[in-house]
């Protein structure tokens, strides 16, 4: 999001001097009759200036809003699209409360899918939540914690390790594109793991 780096799209920033520097312009501006107008009218200028930066942060924060909305429906007609509903078991599974606590739990933690990786990865967990019961909805959400925990290198690195036999750590890096730098940060996941388990 481009808008984020604009600095005039910040959170407005508040402060107790800028407050009673207006009010003190404005009881100036009833005191001192000839300069009044004057001072009211800078104060009402910093009032405006101030609620101008309040209002485009709120329309900043719509447009995320509308943006993720956006993407959780697109995500539920992906979903939708490739499930059978004419299967009764299917559709029965679709409107259970287990399942929508799944979608709930999915769309909840919506934030943590920062990329379209980890969208497609929500994506295919639900419809395969949906459509067969080879998992448990306990080792589902396991799975959606996941994607939120981890980033999607770490998804790759244990797909390689998962696709073969036996592989070093240069081998996972050739396998998943990644050179010299990644060396480094594979070490660096690795020793994290230690610290999780």
């Amino acid at each position: 999001m481009s808008d984020e780096d604009n600095p005039s799209e910040e959170i407005p920033k508040g402060k107790r001097v800028a407050k009673y520097s207006r009010g003190a312009l404005q009881a100036i501006g009833g005191a001192v009759p000839f300069a009044g107008g004057v001072f009211s009218a800078i104060a009402g200028a910093w009032s405006d200036a101030e609620q101008e930066r309040v209002n485009r942060f709120f329309e900043h924060w719509v447009r995320m809003l509308q943006d993720e909305l956006k993407e959780k429906e697109e995500t539920i007609i992906d979903i939708m699209a490739r499930l059978d509903l004419q299967d009764e078991k299917i559709a029965e599974r679709v409107e259970s409360r287990e399942y929508q606590s799944l979608v709930k739990k999915t769309f909840r933690e919506w934030a943590g899918a920062e990329s379209e990786e980890k969208r497609v990865y929500i994506r295919n967990i639900l419809s395969n939540a949906a459509a067969t019961s080879v998992s448990s909805d306990d080792v589902v959400r396991m799975y959606i914690d996941w994607i939120n925990q981890y980033s999607e290198m770490h998804f790759q690195v244990i797909g390689a390790i998962y696709n073969s036999g036996g592989i070093t750590r240069g081998e996972i890096w050739r396998k998943i594109g990644k050179g010299l730098c990644g060396k480094i940060l594979l070490m660096l996941i690795s020793t994290s793991y230690l610290f999780v388990i």
